[in-house]
């Protein structure tokens, strides 16, 4: 086992902040333990040395700790004291002579009565106008202070991967991600803090909202319960007074001298039971509205999050007055003032001006550079700041706008690796966001950045033996990845020979990575690209080699540790998911694929009680395989499954509609296939089984007639979703069609056969009007869709 890595921290404080240091001391133990004995803090504060010298410290001994020190953190509250002034004035000229120690400085807020003293007054200006720092509001709380601690030493590592490469990279693979979970700040399982002690979350008018719709349902669920638990008790009374007055030998009918007291009873029960329906449905309804104001409050923590760590990102790099007012601002709760400030044209200039200095001034070019950066990074910010405002319609488009000028921005001015990172960072978020075609476009310029870096020149030959021979790159995860996204987009564009070759070369990666870092997790990442790799395999007739991949994700599964078998769990639950869907094309493997898509569901259901909304998805897509499995062979659950991915996919696109509302329409367009194969089942019946008596027919008739209108319900459902994605992606395209218009036309062109069958013959021709409009605009393009019509025509022409 290689050495830990030390990082050495470096702690100046006065005798006042004494409890804020105990803090930080404990955060420090808590990185650790995230870290697991690779990465060590080592933290140094004025207690952990001797007393000597008649109780004097040496102070010598401390500024020597400050030059061998990579993070300084200055804490300051009232005063500055002269031993912390000194070792602050001794990590500014350590740093300017190698680079390090990261310098922070932050300071706890004046309780009612306290002043600063004019010491630090003078030492803040200076600290703002010389060292050109920017400090950030003053925190209340330890957990602010130790979130800004925490991210300054996320901060401090990146910065030393790129300066130590190799040696840190996987270490830090998927390791320094915050996130919330309710309230807690979570760095891996690790809590760092709590979000109730945060000002920035605490005054923001949107988390006061949610937490006050929480409150008011929290006390209505309270006041509905005790309702509840009264009805059970009165219903339970009552049922134990009808069985006195009923008769022993006939037990359900009553005595004879006791049968009006036994109605009577009896219908009290009946009203109460409907009672509790009631109370229960509303019981149920505010525990949804409980749990969705959970989630979006997570969610609007979550983003605040983000740019509460990008103005820490900032803090050391630059004193932007614009910067400290959206720090400030943030702090109080004020996001409507943050929006006006972080205005995007007012940016745009600064950007165009200092873009403008740096060609033309070679002599300032290094703070022109600096300059750009900040600028970049206000942008970034800008963006982010978007979508916190949920009311705004155009918020993503809003926000791709500003981010996409702040890669422009950033490749006039930042390294190749750091303008590589940027662009990939975009491609993700539009991936995710459902924007393929561009998010492609940009992870291949991503990929083609990072492989024009002098330390990746030797990955362009793709060859694995030559690759193992050296040392992988800082950024060769990041590249593997890429590429396995790549592979998943190609695949999804029907481009299925650069979506093997970009697996390939994924594969390839993350194995050489496996062989240099074998105590890492790179094996998760082997599984993912080579279950996408089986998929393609299968979907390509290549069923042999998909099944042998997929057996091979098992078979290693099932020879892992204990502890990796509960880390990759997700993945074998993939790989039964993709073994199922593999079979669901094959007609006589459909139970087969029955079983194992239900083996994946009960694993995600399993990690979803572990993770609350991590897996929530993955459940739906299950619920959706085996709804449309049972539907394709007529077995009785089809409608029931189908419904509940329904519901779960309704939660998941209110949430992100531009990520998740594809996937609702695909499940309402397999529920108006389900009701309309069942309608056509039944007049089927009605054709061939004679002879069937008069209430039997119309009970058909109107169950065919029930069918027929459901299906018009999902495909109405499923064509209102296309236009909005469809409307969605036309804001960025000089195009005036999509990939959803044929699925559009197309519907169209059902809905009017549906209205035909139940004799609504005007919206009939308007629904083959409407498809006949798209089709032609289609066949333009493509003469495939001629056929389309001329059949159209055809059914306009008969039933005129």
């Amino acid at each position: 086992m290689s050495a830990p890595f030390i990082v050495r921290v470096f702690l100046a404080s006065s005798e006042e902040l004494k409890q804020d240091r105990e803090a930080v001391t404990l955060l420090i133990q808590r990185l650790n333990d995230v870290y697991d004995g690779k990465i060590i803090f080592k933290l140094e504060i004025w207690e952990h040395f001797d007393n000597g010298y008649n109780g004097i410290p040496s102070q010598d001994r401390y500024d020597e700790k400050v030059k061998t020190s990579q993070l300084f953190i200055a804490l300051f509250h009232r005063k500055a004291g002269r031993y912390t002034i000194e070792e602050l004035y001794e990590a500014r000229k350590t740093q300017q002579k190698q680079g390090f120690p990261n310098i922070y400085v932050f300071q706890k807020s004046l309780n009612e009565g306290e002043e600063e003293e004019r010491r630090l007054r003078k030492l803040k200006a200076i600290i703002g106008k010389r060292y050109n720092y920017y400090i950030p509001p003053a925190y209340n709380h330890s957990s602010q202070l130790c979130l800004d601690v925490n991210m300054s030493a996320q901060r401090l590592l990146k910065a030393l991967q790129n300066k130590e490469g190799n040696r840190l990279l996987p270490y830090l693979d998927g390791t320094s991600d915050m996130e919330i979970r309710e309230s807690s700040i979570m760095l891996g399982n690790t809590c760092i803090g709590d979000v109730e002690h945060l000002s920035f979350s605490a005054n923001n008018s949107e988390v006061i909202k949610l937490k006050k719709i929480q409150s008011e349902c929290r006390e209505s669920l309270s006041k509905v319960n005790n309702e509840i638990l009264e009805l059970q008790n009165k219903i339970e009374e009552k049922v134990t007074r009808l069985s006195k007055y009923e008769s022993i030998e006939h037990p359900g009918s009553p005595k004879d001298d006791f049968k009006e007291e036994w109605e009577d009873a009896k219908d009290y029960i009946e009203m109460l039971t409907l009672r509790l329906t009631e109370k229960q449905q509303k019981q149920k309804h505010l525990l949804n509205q409980i749990n969705q104001a959970q989630e979006d409050l997570e969610q609007q923590n979550k983003l605040l999050l983000n740019i509460v760590y990008q103005l820490n990102k900032l803090s050391a790099e630059t004193s932007s007055l614009r910067l400290q007012k959206v720090a400030f601002l943030l702090e109080h709760g004020d996001d409507k003032e943050v929006a006006r400030i972080l205005n995007v044209d007012d940016i745009n200039k600064e950007g165009d001006h200092h873009l403008d200095k740096y060609k033309q001034a070679k002599l300032v070019l290094e703070d022109a550079r600096n300059l750009l950066k900040n600028n970049v990074e206000e942008l970034l910010l800008c963006a982010k700041s978007r979508l916190i405002d949920r009311s705004n319609p155009n918020r993503f488009r809003e926000a791709c706008i500003i981010r996409e000028r702040a890669i422009q921005v950033a490749k006039g001015c930042l390294s190749g690796e750091e303008s590589a990172y940027l662009i990939y960072k975009y491609a993700r978020f539009l991936d995710k966001n459902n924007r393929f075609e561009k998010a492609l476009d940009f992870y291949n310029e991503a990929i083609e950045l990072y492989l024009s870096l002098p330390e990746n020149k030797y990955l362009q030959t793709f060859h694995l033996d030559f690759i193992n021979l050296l040392p992988p790159s800082p950024n060769l995860s990041l590249i593997a990845r890429s590429f396995n996204l790549v592979g998943n987009l190609y695949n999804r564009s029907g481009q299925y020979q650069d979506a093997e070759a970009s697996y390939q070369k994924a594969l390839l990666l993350y194995t050489v990575l496996s062989n240099h870092y074998p105590e890492s997790d790179y094996d998760h990442y082997i599984f993912l690209v080579k279950s996408n790799l089986s998929v393609l395999y299968y979907q390509n007739n290549k069923k042999e080699e998909g099944e042998k991949l997929n057996q091979e994700i098992r078979d290693k599964y099932e020879s892992l540790c204990e502890d990796k078998r509960k880390r990759y769990k997700a993945d074998i639950a993939m790989a039964w998911m993709n073994l199922g869907c593999f079979y669901k094309n094959d007609t006589r493997k459909h139970r087969r694929a029955r079983v194992f898509i239900y083996y994946a569901l009960r694993v995600y259901r399993e990690l979803e009680e572990l993770n609350a909304g991590k897996y929530t998805s993955n459940i739906a897509q299950c619920l959706y395989n085996l709804g449309d499995l049972c539907a394709e062979n007529g077995w009785t659950d089809s409608e029931s499954l189908l419904l509940e991915s329904l519901e779960i996919r309704k939660g998941l696109a209110d949430r992100k509609p531009e990520i998740y509302l594809p996937e609702l329409a695909n499940t309402y367009l397999t529920l108006g296939k389900l009701y309309w194969y069942q309608a056509e089942k039944i007049a089927e019946k009605m054709e061939t089984v004679s002879p069937l008596s008069e209430d039997s027919i119309n009970a058909a008739k109107e169950k065919y007639n029930e069918r027929i209108s459901s299906a018009i319900k999902m495909y109405e459902y499923t064509l209102r979703s296309y236009f909005d994605i469809e409307t969605e992606i036309l804001r960025d395209s000089d195009k005036c069609y999509t990939a959803y218009t044929a699925k559009i036309a197309y519907l169209y062109f059902y809905l009017g056969k549906l209205y035909m069958d139940i004799k609504q013959t005007q919206k009939a021709f308007e629904a083959y009007n409407q498809s006949l409009e798209k089709f032609n605009m289609l066949a333009n393009q493509n003469m495939a869709y001629k056929h389309m019509i001329q059949i159209i025509k055809g059914n306009l022409q008969n039933k005129s």
